[in-house]
């Protein structure tokens, strides 16, 4: 036992992190870094590809996610929503939802006059935790859709579980 004891110091100077010894880093170790952001083109009222995306039985306006969603180099999925109040214009933005730590952005925010993208004041992606969820239904709804099960593999597939998940029941 005493043996055992003594090498206890000699091993503790062999010991090298994982890290190190083998050159690798687990996925939810690794630096995240944003990919180039390249804004669509301002969507067009009653034109596209626009999926109608059920949030909730209170729920009064209307809220439509623009197919195709697209899968960034970073791992993020982007997407252009519109959410439009009853007998209103809609209200475009252009988002990306990291499911892997569950953060949320806007990239732009649409301007109907001009038919133009605007720049965000607040560029920081946002934790998605449970008290905006709840004041946030329709981002909330879009979270728990694409990233309950873990991360969509690819921008179809995250298609398909909206498809899935998004309709009324």
């Amino acid at each position: 036992m005493l043996a055992l004891l003594a090498a206890l110091p000699a091993a503790a100077e062999d010991y090298m992190p994982f890290t190190e010894r083998y050159g690798h880093q687990f996925e939810n170790e690794r630096a995240w870094n944003e990919a180039a952001v390249t804004l669509p083109d301002y969507p067009e009222a009653g034109r596209g590809n626009w999926f109608q995306l059920y949030v909730n039985p209170t729920y009064a306006n209307q809220a439509e996610v623009l197919l195709p969603l697209e899968k960034a180099a970073d791992g993020s999925l982007r997407y252009v929503l519109a959410i439009r109040s009853p007998g209103g214009q809609p209200n475009y933005t252009y988002e990306g939802i990291r499911c892997h730590d569950l953060h949320q952005r806007p990239f732009a925010f649409g301007d109907n006059s001009n038919r133009r993208w605007i720049a965000p004041r607040n560029t920081q992606w946002r934790l998605y935790d449970n008290y905006r969820t709840t004041a946030d239904p329709v981002r909330g709804r879009l979270m728990r859709i694409l990233c309950e099960d873990g991360i969509p593999r690819s921008a179809e597939e995250a298609e398909q579980l909206l498809h899935r998940f998004g309709k009324r029941s």
